[in-house]
């Protein structure tokens, strides 16, 4: 936002942590310049951050907690209460949980920080008409990415009954599914997130300082401006 300043301005960054897994790096450059009746300025920064799963993390590994998966388990009538599915211990990860539950470690499935990158540029540009108004304008766009890495479903699915005739049904009576819809075999789900940002100003400004001499609006300044700016997300 320096509007008033000449030189070129350099930076560069990155980040990793202890042991390798998780990678980010950063760079800026801004550039001013001067004459005797104009300033300029222009700038750009440009961030990247690869994704963090819960799975490069001890502490967030363990998610297995009443987080039910699929297979999961059954409301059966005839036993008033929630049955897990017989074949919960097929699946790698999946255990059943002290409340009847089979739940499944999703933390090789979902991130803790997501990938991203964002870009943001700015100029600024200024030009004196008189010793007493200039006209300036201002430009900025930025641009953001992002993949977050999900579970293969999100919820449990209400009340899905499963006939007792059913092929996959072992009760021999109606029951209701408590699970997610697609099981750990279909991989992790992919969210992407992206938004573009525009702004423009055009105007102008000046002083009463040779308009208004020797009066009270000697010392005020004013500006007319227009701006017009759009997001897509």
């Amino acid at each position: 936002t320096r509007k008033d300043w000449e030189g070129l301005h350099l930076e560069v960054g990155g980040e990793t942590d202890d042991d390798f897994t998780h990678h980010g790096h950063d760079q800026s450059v801004a550039i001013g310049g001067r004459g005797e009746r104009w300033r300029l300025s222009l700038g750009a920064g440009h961030l990247y951050r690869d994704a963090l799963l819960a799975s490069d993390r001890d502490w967030a590994d363990d998610n297995t907690s009443d987080v039910l998966g699929n297979p999961a388990g059954f409301f059966v009538p005839a036993q008033m209460g929630i049955v897990p599915d017989p074949d919960c211990g097929s699946v790698p990860g999946s255990t059943v949980s002290e409340s009847g539950f089979c739940t499944y470690d999703f933390g090789a499935q979902s991130d803790l920080l997501s990938e991203h990158e964002t870009l943001a540029t700015y100029g600024y540009g200024e030009y004196d008409l008189t010793d007493h108004t200039s006209a300036f304008t201002e430009l900025g766009y930025s641009r953001m990415r992002l993949m977050a890495t999900t579970t293969p479903s999100f919820g449990v699915l209400p009340q899905v009954t499963v006939p007792g005739d059913h092929v996959d049904n072992p009760f021999g009576e109606d029951v209701y599914f408590v699970g997610r819809l697609l099981p750990a075999e279909a991989g992790s789900g992919a969210a992407a997130q992206g938004d573009d940002t525009f702004r423009g100003v055009l105007g102008l400004r000046g002083d009463f300082e040779d308009a208004a001499p020797d009066t009270f609006l000697e010392p005020w300044t004013w500006e007319l401006f227009g701006s017009w700016s759009a997001s897509r997300f």
